[in-house]
């Protein structure tokens, strides 16, 4: 079957439901939360729905095996949808007979909570209650230990405990992420492991195979959804006529994120997300770009938009977090190879201090243009930044090309989903480029390191901390993301982009490291690596561990270095 006589099936299974339960779906997909209707309510446009339906009798076989007594957990990953199945669960058995079941957030209640909503049933008249509390992972987010858990739970046995006077079937199930659920049900409490007293009730953990056989179900639901609650004529005649351009679209941008992300929640409110924006700046006139033609037209893409996004939001960063008045004057020239610069000529005022400086941005679409005079003209010139734009098997040519010299640079690896950016309006595009993690974090690497050049001139010293945390942030961030997108990035040549890139950028700040400190300061990145689980040590070598790798992580990770690095470095100078 086709996808659009797939999606048009869809659409006519939907008829079933109400436009405002639709509609209502698709908000919480943009916003990342659960949707507390009944699963048999939404059967239509819920993923997975046979390997949901299969858990949910699973859990209720082990709830009625145990007698409806206990401790129960379900475990997942962050962003697997543990809440989302903890609510149809709680759904299905609040409709059988005898049962009455409460839901409570740990991170909104505690424990006394549960107790006061307790003390207000007809507790004679209720032989089976169920106990949902979500998010228990709370309790050792908060300080990284285990012990806030362990007291919740020994608060939970006393409430259970208080209850059994009343000869009742008291049900406990708790939601928290599988490595939380590792640790705690290995401790030993009250003489036994955690383990013993709690019953894995089900697990939801979804593998890359499992995401990447979910892509043409999530897209197609996505777009009927869309279809079906949309109240605007012309999106839908988009749809109508556009379906397989948006589809390939949308495949292209999962495949992306999936690069990146492994968190279903976010996965979901980001593809919804696409489909909104590409589907209302929708162009049907304009054409999609050639092969041929792609590099250098998106370069000039690219090109517009740095206008764009450094005229309003670094300018603002400026102003706002320097406490700077800022002016900016942009022009476009070439060079004797015919590149394209932008030069950003900026002003900065602070109290009674002026500055004035030009920071040139030259564009290359041509990778041999990149490797002729331009080059090496300017190569030693680290006022100069360097943007290219090229097929991803070309990058790790361009990658040993900017290791040779001193400038700033970033190489745009160009994704699949690029050339569709030409269908579509100004508002559009800019979403794109700068949502998109890929293309967003190398833009911001390369633009950020103006504002670096900035920093190394601002006659305020004391700020030196701030600058160097931010830079060390933005660097380590933008290789370790290099890292979960291609294989070929070893641990050695990750080192080397970043030492590269923040030596560069502190002599630019007027730091000099002296080269016997150097390998205290890589030796900490490998340390601080390994205790987060992205490196693993295998005989003399280093092998990353991908699977680690998440937005949220790398981002985490990337605070530490930054952290320990500023600090390494400050006592250092």
């Amino acid at each position: 079957m086709s996808d659009l006589k797939h999606i048009l099936r869809l659409i006519s299974d939907m008829e079933s439901m109400k436009k405002d339960t639709i509609r209502h779906v698709c908000e919480k997909w943009l916003k990342g939360l659960p949707i507390e209707l009944p699963i048999d309510n939404i059967e239509p446009i819920i993923l997975m729905k046979n390997k949901i339906r299969s858990k949910l009798k699973q859990a209720l076989r082990i709830l009625d095996l145990e007698n409806w007594d206990g401790f129960f957990a379900i475990t997942g990953v962050a962003g697997s949808g543990k809440t989302q199945f903890t609510i149809w669960l709680l759904n299905k058995i609040s409709k059988l007979n005898n049962f009455i079941c409460l839901y409570f957030d740990a991170s909104k209640q505690d424990v006394d909570d549960v107790d006061i909503e307790l003390s207000k049933l007809p507790l004679k008249e209720m032989p089976r209650i169920g106990i949902f509390i979500d998010n228990v992972d709370i309790f050792v987010l908060k300080t990284g230990y285990l012990d806030e858990l362990l007291h919740f739970f020994n608060n939970l046995l006393d409430l259970k405990k208080k209850y059994s006077k009343y000869s009742i079937s008291i049900f406990f199930v708790i939601t928290l992420n599988q490595s939380t659920w590792v640790r705690f049900s290995h401790y030993n409490f009250a003489g036994k492991k955690i383990s013993s007293h709690f019953k894995s009730l089900s697990s939801i953990n979804l593998s890359i195979h499992d995401l990447s056989a979910l892509k043409r179900d999530l897209i197609t639901k996505l777009l009927g959804a869309y279809y079906f609650c949309s109240e605007s004529e012309e999106s839908k005649n988009k749809i109508s006529k556009h379906a397989s351009l948006i589809i390939r679209f949308l495949r292209t941008v999962y495949d992306d994120i999936l690069r990146v992300e492994e968190n279903l929640k976010r996965i979901i409110m980001k593809m919804a997300e696409c489909l909104k924006v590409f589907t209302e700046n929708l162009d049907p006139s304009t054409l999609q770009l050639s092969r041929k033609n792609l590099l250098e037209k998106g370069t000039k893409m690219l090109r517009e938009y740095i206008k764009r996004k450094f005229s309003f939001q670094y300018v603002k960063e400026l102003n706002d977090y320097y406490n700077l008045q800022t002016n900016m004057n942009i022009k476009t020239t070439k060079d004797l190879d015919k590149n394209q610069i932008i030069t950003f000529s900026i002003e900065c005022i602070c109290d009674s201090s002026s500055l004035e400086f030009d920071i040139p941005v030259l564009f290359f679409s041509d990778i041999k243009n990149l490797e002729k005079s331009s080059l090496n003209d300017h190569n030693q010139d680290s006022d100069h930044i360097f943007i290219v734009l090229c097929e991803k098997e070309r990058v790790k040519h361009l990658t040993d090309a900017f290791m040779k010299k001193d400038g700033i640079s970033v190489c745009i690896p160009l994704p699949r989903w690029f050339r569709y950016l030409y269908n579509l309006r100004l508002d559009g595009i800019d979403f794109f480029l700068n949502d998109l993690i890929l293309i967003n974090n190398s833009l911001n690497l390369a633009l950020y390191s103006m504002i670096l050049l900035l920093c190394s001139q601002i006659p305020f010293k004391e700020r030196i901390g701030d600058a160097l945390k931010m830079m060390i942030l933005r660097k380590t961030a933008g290789a370790l993301l290099l890292v979960k997108t291609f294989d070929y990035i070893d641990y050695k040549l990750f080192l080397a982009l970043v030492e590269k890139a923040i030596i560069s950028d502190l002599a630019i700040m007027g730091i000099r490291i002296p080269y016997e400190y150097k390998s205290d300061l890589i030796n900490s990145i490998i340390s601080i690596l390994e205790s987060e689980g992205f490196l693993r040590k295998i005989g003399d070598n280093y092998l990353f561990y991908r699977g680690k790798m998440s937005s949220e992580s790398i981002l985490k990770v990337a605070k530490k270095i930054s952290y320990e690095l500023a600090f390494r470095i400050k006592f250092i100078l």
